[in-house]
């Protein structure tokens, strides 16, 4: 039933439920369960493998989950709860103004670590626009890469006229956390 795939994969777009899919598709409830899977797991191990011109860069952080284990190593957090510093994971979302998006997990957030993801996936003749952050400037130093801060929280502005929209970068995690959604700035001038 291949040549059901592809309105399948429009049913997933249009964020229909699984009956409804399999309604639209004439396909069996199970065999549009899955399907959802395949085309799921298609789309999560899909990445950029090489981005270019304006490349946006910024690292967000999700509390590590311990959900089902039966034995913690720290006490359980009532209600969901902020965590420790050390329990946070920090992820580095990079994407260019063509939509190519990649993210990665990383050990820290640090110059060494970023810089190593970085390396390989940013042309060397891309602008790479960050947030501000001290560790951008040792990585673009470190790479070799012209780094434009963008303003937003931290008020810098570039050299050139250039717009970014923060959402661009944001896109991703906001999808994610819709808490972040609220507090990213619609636009902001780099």
């Amino acid at each position: 039933k291949r040549e059901l795939w592809l309105n399948y994969g429009q049913a997933l777009i249009d964020g229909l439920s699984l009956r409804q899919a399999a309604t639209r598709c004439g396909v069996d409830k199970d065999t549009a369960l899955r399907w959802r899977h395949r085309f799921l797991a298609a789309a999560a191990n899909h990445r950029a493998e090489r981005e270019g011109g304006i490349v946006e860069a910024d690292e967000t952080f999700f509390l590590e989950s311990f959900k089902g284990q039966r034995h913690l190593h720290r006490p359980a957090r009532k209600r969901g709860g902020v965590g420790q510093a050390w329990e946070h994971i920090a992820v580095l979302v990079v994407r260019d103004r063509s939509g190519q998006t990649a993210d990665f997990p990383l050990e820290r957030a640090d110059t060494q670590h970023i810089a190593a993801v970085l390396r390989p996936l940013v042309a060397p003749d891309a602008i790479l626009c960050t947030d501000g952050a001290a560790v951008y400037k040792a990585v673009s130093r470190t790479l070799k890469q012209k780094c434009q801060l963008c303003a937003g929280m931290t008020g810098i502005h570039a050299t050139f006229p250039l717009f970014v929209a923060e959402e661009n970068i944001h896109k991703p995690a906001a999808s994610i956390k819709p808490t972040r959604a609220a507090s990213v700035p619609s636009r902001a001038r780099c």
